[in-house]
């Protein structure tokens, strides 16, 4: 469904067709009536997918289903990301909270964060909220290098690239976003939850299995690091 509609929208653009800008928007006023930002989360595993303004019917929306998961945490979340960042990347730069103020408010609500991240993630403009959530009593960070090939340097490779989260042992989040401004908010991404406790263990044990490996190590609060090669 997601696909079918970007298809359909694709030809609607006036960029790319020439079509007039007032029967474009209205295409798009109707689009936004014919879209809901709540998903049904009664099954066992539901879609949700971003921007919502640009979601199918029955495609919950990702922007707000993350903080709600995040919100029902009682004891655990265990995140693996490239990058974590709240602010967007377009620009002007501007604060992007929403995942941000709910990791905060889990952690002193007594949620225990373990969050992994990629070293692209150590650039001077992200790595300082890092170091700024870590402050937090109960959030605990690791950055995971993985070291270069024995072939030599290798663009674009040898990095963690995963964006998963485990809540609680019970409910896995699997996607393609990154938890920073522009993913969930202004680009296609689609995510997965999945309310089961076999595969949410399954996620769970890979990361545990990066967390203490050679591989990870405790975001540094008074270290400098290098500009990352990517």
């Amino acid at each position: 469904k997601v696909f079918d509609h970007d298809w359909e929208a694709a030809d609607n653009r006036v960029y790319e067709r020439g079509l007039d800008p007032a029967v474009t928007a209205k295409k798009d006023a109707a689009l936004e009536e014919a879209t809901s930002p709540d998903a049904d989360r009664t099954g066992r595993a539901y879609l949700v997918a971003s921007p919502w303004r640009r979601n199918p019917n029955g495609i919950g929306d990702s922007e707000s289903e993350l903080p709600k998961l995040i919100g029902e945490a009682k004891t655990e979340l265990a995140i693996q990301l490239l990058d974590y960042n709240p602010t967007t990347y377009s620009r002007p730069k501007r604060f992007y909270p929403a995942i941000d103020n709910a990791l905060r408010d889990a952690a002193v609500r007594g949620v225990k964060i373990k969050l992994l991240v990629s070293h692209w993630n150590t650039d001077e403009h992200s790595v300082v909220h890092l170091k700024s959530l870590s402050l937090i009593p109960g959030v605990e960070i690791k950055v995971a290098t993985i070291p270069a090939a024995k072939q030599g340097y290798i663009p674009f490779a040898r990095v963690i690239h995963s964006k998963y989260m485990v809540a609680d042992g019970k409910v896995a989040w699997i996607g393609t976003s990154n938890w920073a401004g522009g993913y969930l908010d202004t680009s296609r991404n689609l995510e997965i939850v999945v309310k089961d406790e076999a595969l949410a263990a399954r996620a769970a044990k890979l990361h545990a299995h990066l967390w203490g490996s050679a591989y990870a190590e405790p975001l540094q609060i008074t270290e400098d690091y290098p500009k990352p090669r990517k």
